[in-house]
């Protein structure tokens, strides 16, 4: 059992590593004479980045719920 906590545990850090990187809002600039395609290109960059982001806290919750349960099971 104490190897699964190890397992979740590491991917936990991971997870968290990860989520620093979203953490900095991005610079797409602020020219006015920037090109449709750029900025379309930006937008979607950012949107991918939140389908990210969400996915790794959904994941790094289910982490954090399986580590608590180990836990509790280990008290008994």
């Amino acid at each position: 059992n104490m190897n699964n906590k190890e397992k979740l545990e590491k991917e936990k850090k991971d997870i968290e590593e990860q989520l620093k990187k979203y953490e900095k809002v991005p610079d797409y600039g602020d020219d006015t004479e920037s090109d449709f395609e750029e900025e379309t290109d930006e937008t979607e960059e950012f949107t991918k980045d939140l389908g990210e982001k969400k996915a790794l806290k959904e994941r790094l919750a289910e982490i954090e719920t399986a580590l608590r349960k180990l836990d509790k099971d280990k008290q008994k």
